[in-house]
């Protein structure tokens, strides 16, 4: 494992307003912990759903598959595992 520092952009308008979104998610989170629900937390991190012409979103890094590829491959498999949120398997939307 190497560590390459932070890969993140620069702050932007969109950024900031995810930031006042993200307290009211983790509420939610809390809200669904103290009900007793279960938290799956995946994470591609921040260089496959970059913007990075090789290995971010739209690359491939010397793949068949680009970044978003695999994040919804990664995502569907935790959807077809766990369930899609639609209230089925006691997960709500």
């Amino acid at each position: 494992f190497d560590f390459v520092g932070p890969l993140l952009e620069a702050a932007s308008e969109a950024a900031r307003s995810a930031e006042d979104t993200s307290v009211q998610f983790f509420e939610e989170i809390g809200e669904a912990m103290k009900a007793g629900r279960e938290i799956v937390y995946v994470s591609m991190g921040t260089v496959v759903t970059g913007n990075h012409e090789e290995y971010g979103w739209n690359g491939c890094s010397g793949s068949v598959l680009t970044g978003k590829q695999i994040c919804q491959a990664v995502y569907g498999a935790v959807f077809k595992e766990l369930g899609d949120g639609d209230g089925v398997d006691g997960m709500d939307g």
